[in-house]
This record gives C-alpha cells, sequence and structure tokens, in this order.
C-alpha cells in the first residue's frame, strides 16, 4: 500500500546542492521504489532550476551494488548531465554523508543544500546537514509512503533526540 504524506518541515529553496541520501538498491540493480522517488524529487528540483549540483550519497548495500552508483545512473538516464553530479559511494549513513557532503561541495565553492530524503528523516537530515557546517535552505521529499514508514518514523520520534544530544 502506497499513500500520499505530508512533511512538517520547511520547503526547498534555492540552494547549491540536493542532497540526495541514498537507501535500498534491488537485487535487479535499480533502485528501490523509495529511493527512486527520492531521486525524482531531486531531478525535479534540478530541473526547475533550484539547484545546481544533485550530490548523491550511499553506500555498498547488501545486495552488493554501491547506492550512489546506481543513483546517479538513474538520474543521468532521466536527463541530469554529469557536470551537475556529484557522487558520494562513502554515505554510509547520515553523518558520514553530510560530513562528506561538505567536503565535496567545498571543493566546488557550493555549501548550500536542500536535503532528499523520506518525510520521517528529513529533520535529523538537516540536523546532521547544520552540524557538518552546511547550509540547509530547505528540505524536499517525495510524496511515497509505505506501510514501513510507520516503523521508521517510530525509529525516528526515538533517534531524533538521542542523534540531538550527541556532541
Amino acid at each position: 500500500m502506497v499513500f500520499a504524506c505530508a512533511a512538517l518541515t520547511s520547503a526547498p529553496a534555492p540552494a547549491d546542492a540536493a542532497l540526495v541520501f541514498g537507501n535500498t538498491v534491488e537485487r535487479s540493480g535499480e533502485p528501490s521504489r523509495r529511493l527512486a522517488a527520492r531521486l525524482d524529487a531531486a531531478r525535479r528540483l534540478h530541473a526547475a532550476k533550484q539547484v545546481r549540483y544533485v550530490l548523491v550519497s550511499g553506500g555498498l548495500g547488501k545486495e552488493g551494488f554501491d547506492e550512489a552508483d546506481v543513483m546517479a545512473q538513474w538520474l543521468r538516464v532521466r536527463g541530469v548531465p554529469d557536470s551537475a553530479l556529484i557522487v558520494d559511494s562513502q554515505g554510509v549513513d547520515t553523518r558520514a554523508t553530510c560530513i562528506n557532503a561538505r567536503r565535496l561541495l567545498a571543493a566546488r565553492g557550493a555549501k548550500s543544500v536542500n536535503v532528499v530524503t523520506q518525510w520521517f528523516h528529513v529533520p535529523r537530515a538537516q540536523l546532521a546537514a547544520r552540524r557538518a557546517g552546511l547550509d540547509v535552505r530547505g528540505a524536499a521529499w517525495p510524496h511515497f509512503c509505505e506501510p514501513r514508514d510507520a516503523y521508521s518514523f517510530a525509529r525516528e520520534l526515538v533517534g531524533y533526540p538521542v542523534y540531538a544530544l550527541r556532541p
């Protein structure tokens, strides 16, 4: 069952980059529906000239695929040029993604981002990005939800305060 849902965070605003957090790649090598929805949200930001770059970040998934490479390929096929893509294959978690993004964007003279992830992950992703020194302008999230999001939302209700209290 898939249904539309809303997020309780700031809408996207003009920024240097869309920072897309990785997620599951199917055994076929294709992004999961959840990940494809994130990528489409970032693609739309780029097409609307809200961002110059799309930074995709992920690690090596249990299925054996580099999430970031799969994400970049998905975007290329849909018209995002290589000159706009930044690939981070070391984004193994939210914190690493944000730390890596700061370094990769700084190398291009960029610093501001819209985080792109699922609605329930946006607050923690924005917190991590700010802590990494990124200028967070807003967020984009796909209008995609699935039953497993109830678990993920509950996890974030506990995880966000724990994360916020970490030094």
